[in-house]
């Protein structure tokens, strides 16, 4: 199973993000590190990790991000030990180098680990982003291997980074991906016993007393990261589903059981032309993007597997929120990250008291034929979901003749029904930043496996809603 470590995003001022996350989203601060070039903090909901970081673009960088004998691969003045070379695997030398401190290179964009020794900038590095979905692997430098192996831009060499303070160490790694700005840091931890990796350490608090006191009494409201999804150029989702699964092992899976194997799951409607794919570790791939399971379970809560999404605008159908994403935010990128809650009707309500902006669904969803019988078949209450702005969506069944049968003996013996039916439930946030580009998602599945056609629709055009209204 893959797992991701960490989601990283660079920001311009840390932290304005840091109380953002804190007191809208729930998120509790946990770790802070800073270097001659970053400034980083770590918050967390349940397994989510968020790693914000504030680069100064003003210094300049080394000749090479190759780390190598007797050289720094964070810039700093500690020297190297000696490097292990392990023996030659399929023609190619894994080299494995060993460090007291992280490799700025995993923490930055691919313009900025560039190898030409200047930190190079498309835009992105002036703007607020998410841009590094880092996972949790056994063999960091075996997935290196096979990603680079399949055309993968290496951006920072493993590194064995020894923890200061004698809890360990990491191996750690990084390569860019096929998608804009996108990286992917890979980390093995199963060997650190610190706060989150080395180098970091508990924070000074930017929360008041008050807040730090609410936050370590509050419930976990977000307990995991349920899928990513990343805004595409048109026509790159084959080439993008192609990539990962040569690199990563992913496999494509359908968002629903309607979807064209070709042409993917298509949205469309006024302003609306979406074509979305989505994928997952593929747990024979045999790629080392995994843990061995219940390895460091009692350390750090760890992610189930999550999803990732692919979307991009379908052509002749004008302008669309991921082309105004692609606009805003210079280029394909991360567009949205769905988190899982257990209760959406609580943690919906609590994140709105914070002041957590979210997307009103069109009224006439609630009200369109069959939606209020399913609703009411589910026993949810359709108007506190209409004030909350939550989306129910009941996946049905591979033989749904058999399943009715079912519910209606459970019905007559007097059982709840309702468990009987799969569904989810959902509701997207305005966009986090001050550019209309990244936004989350809070989702509540009840054994449902895909993602709602019907939610999907209405939720692509409430975002296009809002954003044609923005743009007035």
């Amino acid at each position: 199973m893959i797992h991701i470590h960490h989601v990283q995003i660079l920001v311009q001022n840390g932290t304005k993000y840091v109380q953002k996350f804190t007191r809208n989203v729930s998120f509790q601060l946990f770790a802070e590190r800073k270097t001659a070039k970053l400034k980083q903090w770590v918050v967390r909901s349940g397994s989510i990790v968020f790693l914000l970081t504030e680069s100064n673009n003003t210094v300049p960088r080394e000749e090479s991000t190759e780390p190598s004998e007797g050289t720094s691969t964070s810039g700093g003045d500690i020297e190297h030990r000696n490097a292990l070379h392990h023996p030659q695997e399929n023609g190619r030398t894994r080299d494995v180098v060993f460090s007291e401190s992280l490799p700025d290179q995993c923490f930055l964009e691919s313009s900025q680990s560039s190898t030409t020794g200047t930190t190079q900038h498309n835009g992105h590095s002036t703007q607020d982003t998410v841009f590094n979905v880092a996972f949790e692997v056994y063999d960091v430098p075996g997935a290196l291997r096979k990603a680079e192996e399949n055309g993968a831009e290496v951006l920072c060499r493993p590194t064995v980074v020894r923890d200061p303070l004698n809890e360990g160490h990491v191996t750690i790694a990084a390569i860019k991906s096929c998608v804009g700005n996108v990286v992917h840091t890979l980390v093995d931890s199963s060997n650190y016993e610190g706060v989150f990796l080395p180098g970091f350490s508990y924070p000074v608090c930017l929360m008041s007393e008050s807040e730090k006191s609410n936050s370590n009494h509050s419930p976990c409201l977000l307990t995991h990261i349920d899928h990513v999804t990343f805004a595409c150029p048109m026509g790159a989702s084959n080439l993008t589903l192609e990539w990962y699964e040569k690199c990563f092992g992913m496999k494509r899976f359908f968002l629903m059981r309607e979807e064209d194997e070709s042409e993917g799951f298509i949205v469309q409607g006024k302003n609306v032309g979406l074509r979305m794919k989505a994928m997952e570790y593929w747990h024979c791939s045999e790629t080392g993007l995994c843990l061995p399971q219940g390895q460091g379970e009692e350390k750090r809560p760890r992610s189930p597997r999550s999803k990732f999404v692919l979307a991009e605008a379908l052509p002749g159908q004008g302008p669309n929120q991921v082309e105004t994403f692609i606009k805003q935010h210079n280029g394909a990128g991360i567009q949205h990250i769905g988190f899982h809650t257990d209760d959406i009707l609580q943690a919906v309500s609590s994140l709105r008291d914070s002041g957590l902006s979210m997307i009103e669904p069109p009224s006439a969803y609630y009200s369109q034929v069959g939606k209020l019988a399913e609703i009411s078949r589910i026993r949810r209450d359709v108007e506190l979901l209409k004030e909350l702005g939550i989306l129910l969506d009941e996946e049905r069944c591979e033989n749904e003749e058999e399943a009715s049968m079912k519910i209606a003996r459970e019905e007559q013996s007097g059982q709840d029904a309702a468990i009987q039916y799969k569904y989810l439930m959902q509701v997207f946030t305005k966009p986090i930043f001050e550019r209309d580009t990244f936004f989350l998602e809070i989702i509540q599945r009840q054994g449902a496996t895909g993602f709602g056609a019907g939610n999907i629709s209405a939720l692509w055009r409430a975002v296009q809603a809002y954003m044609s209204y923005e743009e007035r």
